[in-house]
């Protein structure tokens, strides 16, 4: 993701100090119990639960079969680690324990930024206390910081033999250079076990270009959007309209093999930007339609602890450009699968 920190620099957010703890909420806000944009929103936060929790135990029943003893498991952008306790919740916590001989599952939460790393970690184990977990020989997740150009470098020991890589609600998209898409399916090919292993792209509908039943998640808004924090009382987040653009890059593709040419191509991106900022103190009983921040922030009833200017990029997907560089990395699309917002990709080597 180095083009991102290169386009956007300090106000990339994802390299803003504290922007883990914004992600949560924001992301909770869009999805349940309603889009507070769209109270007939019925975006389903974890749709991907199910689809990964059935590839991960078909998995381990081809590591029981075949007497392997680990499975292993890459969350690549795993963000602030949902996938990574939905996985643990839904099929971990109940394989670790079922039979004595069950295949360990090696589980790794890797994202690029430091950041949600630790709130990663720290969700993890508030969530999942060492005390509280089934007496069982099943490891805790390691957690990494990395990018998809290295990941398989920086875990260290997986080389063919990652059993599932997961890349969840349009990870890809941040990755706004097809040098970087190359880079990363370089990695998928050199990590995958060769003939059973699986890695599940996902692709966000409303990055699609000409799809007309595409579901935002971030639906377009005009007024701010207000954010409780959870678990401190009288502190909100003020999230600004996104305000986005777009602009067609020409990029050069490394050239496939010895005696061949680079290529040129070009890549449709979009850019958003917005603001966010965090209040505290805010009254029980303070009513955003009589009253701005801005004004119970001047009559001391309430302070703003700070302000943020946040950027990224994402790009439009490009499906032929993605075949052809899985197809120069010996990688194949053998399934496709549809949820409500996204679309799932899954590959194997060839």
């Amino acid at each position: 993701m180095d083009t991102q920190h290169s386009n956007h620099g300090s106000q990339y957010a994802y390299s803003i100090p504290g922007y883990s703890d914004f992600y949560d909420v924001w992301v909770e806000s869009l999805f349940s119990p309603a889009n507070p944009t769209d109270s007939t929103s019925t975006l389903v936060k974890s749709e991907d639960t199910p689809l990964f929790s059935e590839l991960l135990q078909q998995q381990l029943d081809l590591a029981s079969n075949s007497e392997r003893q680990t499975v292993s498991v890459v969350d690549l952008g795993t963000g602030t680690g949902r996938v990574v306790q939905e996985l643990w919740r839904s099929v971990i916590q109940s394989a670790s324990g079922a039979q004595e001989n069950a295949p360990n599952i090696e589980l790794y939460g890797v994202d690029h930024s430091t950041d949600m790393i630790r709130t990663a970690e720290r969700t993890f184990i508030a969530a999942f206390p060492e005390t509280e977990r089934p007496s069982s020989k099943q490891p805790s997740p390691r957690w990494l910081q990395a990018s998809a150009s290295n990941f398989v470098e920086k875990i260290g020991g997986v080389e063919g033999k990652i059993d599932l890589l997961l890349l969840s609600v349009g990870m890809i998209h941040h990755l706004i250079d097809p040098a970087e898409i190359l880079a990363l399916v370089g990695q998928i090919a050199k990590g995958l076990r060769a003939g059973t292993g699986v890695a599940a792209i996902a692709v966000l509908d409303e990055m699609v270009p000409e799809n007309q039943e595409a579901v935002n998640v971030q639906p377009e808004y005009t007024a701010d959007l207000i954010i409780p924090v959870k678990k401190t009382s009288g502190a909100v987040y003020c999230k600004s309209p996104t305000v986005t653009k777009e602009e067609l890059r020409v990029h050069t593709v490394p050239s496939s093999g010895e005696g061949q040419e680079e290529t040129k191509v070009q890549m449709k991106v979009r850019t958003d930007s917005w603001v966010v900022e965090l209040f505290e103190g805010v009254p029980a009983d303070w009513n955003k339609e009589k009253e701005s921040l801005a004004s119970i922030v001047e009559q001391g009833k309430a302070s703003k602890v700070w302000r943020k200017e946040m950027e990224w990029s994402l790009a439009v997907w490009d499906e032929p450009l993605f075949i052809e560089l899985l197809r120069r990395n010996g990688l194949e699309i053998t399934e496709t699968k549809k949820g409500g917002y996204q679309k799932w990709y899954l590959l194997r080597r060839t």
